[in-house]
């Protein structure tokens, strides 16, 4: 086995040391965004194995892994690989599923991670016998906090704070103000002084009383009696309790006394969050500063004392304030709103629940319910999980904003959890979110908070028409993501720079890749926007891949500019499917990474989706992505039009589906179809009604050779005995995993040479037809008389792609080792030379339209001729030269290309 490995190594340690020099000096640059050891796994990578080369056989030699594939062999043992592992296992009963197989060749493989990341995928990426290699990406969860109690806590999930505590966990120096009954500072009820286990970690800490300076309380060493940060109240640790004068601002509302308001509220603003405890809160690292001003003489009513919570609140740095509490009357309290103006004059936000009377509170009403109906107070209604008003909730001019208020699930004394409902609970749970958004923007005024509360809400108006007011949603969600730009593509095009001009981006051609990024309105203006895009597509090349667009303002869009746009050339391939990989970045510091679909060479295969709208076409893309099948699609609603004839003649096979449609198919389609059958081409029919609504026309009988006889009363076709595309199939058409749409099954009467693929089940009636045409411009039609979509695949009966693969490899063969034939250039021409800038060596590539000579030469700027590539005759076709420029100093280069009808210059940039 020695000697095995050397002679590896000795027929492939030189190849793999060129793919080596040439990944030093691309490694990282070719993958922005992709950061090891952060987003992406350092010691491993995914590999797809083609299916010729599947399963692979895999044997440990000497301590060197082996396959039997030289490529892959090379590989490992050029980057140490000690492990190759299938990425999924699967059963027997796993293989009725079309993805089946994909998943089969799906292998992890590991090296030590003192090896270079991107030079081992690079060196993958060369071996002809994968499909793909990817990084193994380090997924991270959306935030959800441990807290056991959370998954009941529907409000927080119905208001989207997993995506919200993405952008901020809640700043501790953010504090939220809670005057209302006290918290849970007393869990015995014994006057233990023991704080409620899910608040105790969020109490915000007076410093200034802070006497022994541990940045904690110490009833020993802090509680010395004197007011040593002289805001008027002693040893006020975590607020202040108003009603029994004290520092230890307990819930006065015992829970035995039907009590517990003011620790209920608390917890919804800020219980302490993902400490494994109890319950969430919105505010989830924000701090409580607690005002107890309970009625120790009726348990239903606040303190008259709770002014002075407010501006005790205020005084002392709170940025929000909730006030769960109010009450109707006539015209507001001349004190409290002096109150409410000093506190926000301190910089406190007040936030207020619009009360629990089920009373509509506008402005040219006799009562209003204060403080919410003071001015530039946050009034806040309570909704149900469905965005109904809750029966309860005040409403009207009011009513700023509207939370979740029914069943909310919070702290309670005693160390205990309660789920109740009122506006007590929306209007704490508004001023947590509203908390949550100082902690990123800190710096936004009350007004300035309503609003962005607003702008970013759900609107459920629609639902809530008897109750003016009961509109703006809180949407944590977008609330706090719209503190970043949001970007999203509004188009994307090709754009051909070199090729045969049908913009479809196919072997030997360049494209430039105009883009339209928008910034969504209503998110922060993005500043400096730049872009970078990429591919792990080996057959594509970008010479330009990253560009600057400047300032994107929120409800802008841009257009990355012609000298800006990505520009990518490809190499010979058969047709494929690509994925481009566009990242976005601002100076806001917030990227967006997008995914673009591309499809590579010109496919064999079309789907003309003429369904009238419905979505039927993806039961097909779905089979055809099976194997895969590289297809194009065109869309009749989405285009408005016909699909051009050249376009349709350009494919030599066609997939014609009409889903549901009636009289689907216009005298101008039929044209197309028949046009295209003149030429060559093969043609899928399906659609429900196409024998009633066509099966007596001149396409019908002339091209098809199928005549309707009329409905068959069957869901079962079955497939003919001894039939290449149909033999032991069997479909039931009900549904399932397909469209569930057969109603009016054909009876087809085959015409002149036309067989037979399928009868309703055991009967003589026709379920479908196949026509081959002889001649030079002979042709294949497949007819199907019943709704071939909706073939469930249930049952122990066949799936639709079973038939589609066999009716497909019927029409054309391409193997997987076939190359297509390449057309010849038209002119001599010169393909830009990548890399550029280049760093050692580049590449161009001549297009060589018939036999004839030419000479291709390096020339400096001043023309004198640095190195000759290429002098003499050349056969058609194209040619690929790679200039060496390491004995060359860094500057602009050209080359040169020259021929009997002309020349032609391109520019590249040495670095070193």
């Amino acid at each position: 086995m020695q000697n095995r490995s050397r002679q590896m190594q000795a027929a492939f340690l030189t190849v793999f040391t060129i793919i080596m020099m040439f990944s030093c000096a691309i490694a990282g640059d070719e993958y922005p965004g992709v950061r090891p050891g952060d987003n992406v796994f350092t010691d491993q990578l995914w590999i797809k194995i083609h299916s010729t080369y599947a399963p692979l056989q895999m044997d440990m030699y000497d301590n060197i892994l082996v396959t039997g594939i030289e490529s892959l062999d090379a590989v490992a043992d050029i980057f140490g690989v000690y492990k190759i592992e299938k990425a999924h296992i699967l059963t027997e009963k796993d293989f009725n599923n079309p993805k089946a197989d994909d998943l089969d060749r799906w292998y992890r493989v590991l090296f030590p991670e003192d090896f270079d990341l991107f030079k081992v995928k690079d060196a993958y990426d060369r071996c002809m016998e994968l499909e793909y290699s990817e990084f193994v990406s380090r997924d991270k969860l959306i935030y959800i906090p441990n807290d056991p109690r959370y998954r009941i806590q529907w409000h927080l999930h119905k208001c989207g704070f997993e995506k919200a505590w993405d952008v901020s966990h809640g700043d501790e120096n953010i504090i939220i103000g809670i005057v209302d009954s006290g918290a849970d500072m007393d869990i015995h009820g014994d006057d233990s002084m023991i704080i409620h286990e899910d608040l105790i970690d969020n109490l915000w800490f007076n410093l200034g009383e802070d006497a022994n300076g541990d940045g904690v309380y110490s009833d020993i060493d802090d509680w010395d009696g004197i007011d040593n940060d002289d805001n008027g109240y002693a040893d006020d640790f975590y607020g202040w309790d108003f009603e029994s004068n004290n520092n230890w601002p307990n819930d006065g509302w015992r829970a035995e006394d039907g009590g517990g308001h003011g620790t209920h509220v608390a917890g919804l603003a800020s219980a302490t969050t993902d400490n494994e405890i109890g319950v969430s809160g919105a505010g989830f690292n924000c701090k409580l500063m607690i005002a107890a001003c309970y009625n120790n003489r009726d348990p239903d009513v606040m303190s008259p004392n709770s002014w002075r919570g407010v501006q005790y609140c205020a005084s002392n740095g709170a940025h929000v304030i909730n006030l769960s509490w109010g009450s109707l009357s006539q015209r507001g309290n001349i004190r409290n709103t002096d109150a409410i103006e000093f506190a926000q004059a301190e910089g406190s936000i007040i936030f207020a629940g619009a009360g629990n009377d089920d009373v509509a509170d506008f402005a040219n009403g006799r009562e209003h319910f204060f403080p919410c109906a003071t001015p530039d107070v946050i009034g806040v209604g309570a909704t149900t999980s469905g965005d109904n008003k809750a029966d309860f909730s005040n409403w009207g001019d009011y009513t700023d904003i509207v939370a979740p208020g029914v069943d909310m699930w919070s702290t309670w004394p005693h160390n205990t959890y309660l789920g109740i409902q009122g506006t007590s609970m929306s209007s704490p749970f508004a001023c947590g979110t509203g908390a949550l958004l100082l902690s990123v923007t800190p710096d936004l005024t009350g007004p300035q908070l309503q609003r962005r509360m607003q702008e970013t809400a759900v609107d459920i108006q629609e639902r809530n028409d008897d109750y003016p007011g009961i509109q703006y949603r809180i949407d944590a969600d977008k609330l706090l993501n719209s503190t970043h730009p949001d970007f999203e593509i509004s188009r994307w095009e090709f754009d051909e720079i070199e090729g045969n001009g049908d913009d479809m981006p196919e072997p030997g051609e360049i494209f430039s890749m105009p883009i339209t990024i928008s910034n969504t309105e209503g998110y922060t203006d993005a500043t400096n926007v730049t872009y970078s895009i990429r591919t792990d597509d080996i057959r594509v090349r970008f010479s330009n891949r990253s560009g600057t667009l400047g300032d994107i303002r929120a409800g802008d869009r841009l257009e990355i500019p012609d000298d800006e746009a990505p520009v990518f050339s490809l190499s010979w391939s058969h047709p494929h499917f690509s994925t481009f990989e566009l990242s976005v970045t601002s100076d806001e510091g917030w990227s967006k990474e997008f995914e673009i679909p591309v499809t590579i060479g010109h496919p064999y295969y079309a789907i003309i989706d003429d369904d009238g709208g419905e979505d039927i076409e993806k039961y097909f893309i779905e089979d055809l992505g099976n194997r895969p099948f590289i297809y194009s699609h065109y869309d009749m609603v989405a285009e408005d039009w016909w699909p051009d004839q050249e376009w349709v003649n350009s494919f030599p096979v066609v997939i014609w589906i009409t889903g549901n449609d009636r009289d689907a198919l216009a005298d101008e389609e039929i044209l197309i179809m028949e046009d295209y059958l003149d030429n060559g081409g093969n043609l899928i029919l399906s659609g429900q009604y196409l024998g009633d609504d066509h099966g007596d026309s001149e396409f019908f009988s002339n091209y098809l050779h199928a005549g309707h006889l009329g409905n068959a009363n069957s869901r079962e076709p079955k497939g003919i005995e001894g039939n290449e595309l149909t033999n032991d199939m069997r479909f039931l058409l009900l549904g399932g995993t397909a469209a569930a749409n057969s109603r009016f099954p054909s009876i087809i009467e085959p015409l002149e040479g036309a067989q037979p693929l399928f009868t309703y089940g055991d009967s003589e009636d026709i379920a479908g037809t196949m026509y081959e045409e002889e001649g030079e411009n002979g042709y294949k039609a497949i007819y199907i008389g019943f709704a071939l979509e909706a073939a469930a695949g249930l049952g122990g009966t066949s799936f639709r792609y079973e038939f589609i693969n066999n009716a497909l490899d019927y029409m054309l063969t391409v193997g997987v080792n076939d190359t297509p034939e390449r057309p010849l250039p038209q002119t001599f021409n010169l393909s830009q030379p990548w890399p550029n800038p280049f760093n050692s060596t580049t590449e161009v590539r001549v297009r060589i339209p018939e036999t004839g000579d030419f000479s291709l030469d390096v020339v400096d700027v001043r023309g004198r001729s640095i190195a000759n590539l290429y002098e003499g005759s050349h056969a058609p076709g194209y040619a690929n030269f790679v200039w060496d420029a390491a004995n060359s100093p860094a500057g602009e280069y050209f080359f040169r290309l020259t021929h009997d009808e002309g020349f032609a210059v391109r520019k590249m940039v040495l670095v070193k």
